[in-house]
C-alpha cells in the first residue's frame, strides 16, 4: 500500500498495526524492548508496533537534558536514563500513560518534528474522547497543556526511518516527584493530572481499551492486532 498520510502529514507505511500493552514495568526493560522492535521494524520483519503502559518511577533526559534540570534529594534513589529522544528532562511514574510508536516513516529525519506534532494532535483527540477535556498545544512548548499546567510530555527519535520513544500523559499519577526535576527546562511549569482536571479518577486502562479504535480512526490503520502482554 502507499504510505499513509493525514492532512499532508507523515504517518506509517503499513495497513496493520500491532498494539502491545506492557502493563507496569521498569523503564530499562521497555527501553530495550523498543530498541529491539525498532531493528525489527527497520528490517520489515514486523508491522508498525505501538507500545502502551506505565513505568515505575524514573527520570529520563533527552538530547537537550541538562544536569541543572535535576534537583534530586540525595536519598531519592530514582534511576536516571539519558536517551536519544528529543527534548529535555521529564519523569514517569505509575498512573501515567506512556505511548511509544515504533513506526516507519517516509521522510527520514525531517519526519521527527512532524510525527511529534501529529502525535500531540491525535493524543489531544484521544484525551477529549475519553474525558471531554481538550488539551492545548502551545507554540514553542513541547507537550499538551490545560491552562498553564502541563498534562503531557513528548519526545521522539527517528533512526533508519523508524521512530522510538513517544508521549506520556498524566492521568492519576502522584505529582510529588516532579519536585525532583525542572520539567522540559521550564522552572515555572507545573504538571497536572487528568484526574485532577475532571474531578474523578482516570486510569490508564480506560485509555488503553480505546487505543485500537484510536489507531484506526486517528492514524488510518485498517487493522490492529492487540497483544495484552509485553514481548
Amino acid at each position: 500500500m502507499k504510505p499513509l498520510t493525514l492532512t499532508g502529514k507523515i504517518l506509517a507505511e503499513t495497513d496493520t498495526a500491532r498494539l502491545v500493552n506492557w502493563g507496569l514495568r521498569d523503564y530499562g526493560d521497555v527501553l530495550a524492548m523498543q530498541e529491539r522492535l525498532r531493528e525489527q521494524r527497520r528490517a520489515d520483519s514486523i508491522p508498525d508496533t505501538w507500545l502502551a503502559g506505565e513505568h515505575l518511577t524514573v527520570i529520563t533526559q533527552g538530547v537537550r537534558g541538562r544536569e541543572a534540570d535535576l534537583v534530586l534529594n540525595a536519598n531519592a534513589g530514582i534511576p536516571i536514563h539519558r536517551i536519544d529522544r528529543g527534548g529535555m528532562t521529564t519523569l514517569h511514574n505509575p498512573g501515567q500513560l506512556v505511548i511509544y510508536p515504533i513506526v516507519k516513516t517516509h521522510e527520514g529525519l525531517l519526519a521527527q518534528a512532524r510525527l511529534a506534532r501529529v502525535l500531540l494532535e491525535n493524543a489531544a483527540d484521544l484525551i477529549e474522547q475519553v474525558s471531554g477535556v481538550r488539551a492545548q498545544i502551545e507554540r514553542g512548548r513541547p507537550g499538551l497543556f490545560v491552562g498553564k499546567r502541563k498534562l503531557a510530555a513528548i519526545g521522539i527519535s527517528i533512526r533508519g526511518r523508524v521512530s522510538m520513544h513517544g508521549i506520556a500523559i498524566n492521568l492519576c499519577n502522584d505529582l510529588a516527584p516532579w519536585q525532583w526535576i525542572i520539567p522540559c527546562g521550564e522552572p515555572s511549569t507545573r504538571p497536572v493530572t487528568l484526574s485532577e482536571v475532571v474531578g474523578k479518577k482516570i486510569e490508564p486502562a480506560m485509555f488503553i481499551e480505546r487505543l485500537p479504535e484510536w489507531l484506526s480512526g486517528s492514524w488510518g490503520y485498517g487493522r490492529t492486532i492487540m497483544e495484552p502482554r509485553a514481548i
